[in-house]
């Protein structure tokens, strides 16, 4: 399946996230704090965690902007041309029926209530869409792109591709930072 939409930012970051799965964690965890932002940064532990464990995947300290989404379960899919490519990270996330894709807004005011099961995908929601998976473990290959860096027309943003994954060992956190990561599909403005 592959599914293409703009994503609205009022916030400087997208989360991938199954909402099952990151409720669960929570209930685990007896995270009480409605900002989940706030608190992994506070609890780094729990951070880490969430990464590690395919909780939530982020790409975040970007500008608020639409951003292209291609979002696609197709592990050989060729979505843009490879000039576009201006990196690619690999991140685990694990499923339970539901992807989405959201404005990073969703985790600073959590509400797992905005997301029953049955719910569908968020058809052109704006700030969030989504798919339905089979549960499970997936590698997130997460490829920033952008047609022309030197055009402020160009087309620009994300290719999120998952593909069932054994296991999350090609993933390792340990040692890392945030800032070991850059997300940018613009331009640098001087």
């Amino acid at each position: 399946m592959k599914k293409e939409f703009k994503l609205m930012l009022d916030y400087g970051g997208i989360v991938i996230f199954s909402p099952q799965i990151l409720h669960q964690f929570m209930q685990e965890r007896n995270i009480q704090n409605k900002n989940l932002l706030e608190h992994f940064v506070n609890n780094e532990k729990d951070g880490d965690d969430a990464i590690s464990s395919g909780i939530v995947a982020a790409i975040y300290q970007i500008p608020e902007q639409d951003y292209h989404i291609i979002l696609t379960d197709k592990e050989r899919e060729e979505t843009i041309p490879a000039d576009w490519v201006l990196w690619q990270y690999d991140f685990p996330l694990e499923v339970n029926k539901q992807v989405v894709v959201a404005d990073i807004y969703t985790i600073l005011h959590w509400d797992f209530n905005d997301w029953p099961e049955d719910k569908q995908p968020y058809p052109d929601a704006g700030t969030a869409n989504g798919i339905n998976l089979e549960s499970g473990k997936y590698r997130l290959r997460t490829t920033g792109f952008n047609e022309n860096l030197h055009n402020p027309g160009s087309h620009f943003g994300y290719v999120l591709q998952l593909t069932k994954a054994n296991d999350f060992s090609f993933f390792n956190i340990s040692g890392k930072s945030v800032d070991d990561f850059s997300y940018s599909v613009l331009p640098d403005e001087d």
